[in-house]
C-alpha cells in the first residue's frame, strides 16, 4: 500500500499530514521526500488548500 500524495495546486506550497487514528493534523511539510517515507496505514495527506477547504466546511456544518 502506498501513500497517496496529491499534487500541489497553483500557489499552494505545502501538505498537511493527518493521523488516521484521530483525524487530526499532525504537521505541515514542504518536503515530498518526507511524505514518501510515511506509513500509509497511519497517515493521510492533503494539500494545504484541501485541508483548509475541509476544515472550513466542517466549521460551517458545526455552526448550523
Amino acid at each position: 500500500m502506498t501513500l497517496t500524495i496529491p499534487p500541489l495546486e497553483p500557489n499552494c506550497n505545502s501538505w498537511i499530514v493527518v493521523r488516521n487514528d484521530t483525524g487530526l493534523p499532525a504537521f505541515e511539510t514542504w518536503s515530498r521526500d518526507l511524505l514518501e517515507r510515511l506509513d500509509p496505514a497511519k497517515t493521510k495527506v492533503y494539500t494545504a488548500l484541501q485541508w483548509l477547504q475541509k476544515f472550513n466546511a466542517q466549521v460551517k456544518a458545526d455552526s448550523q
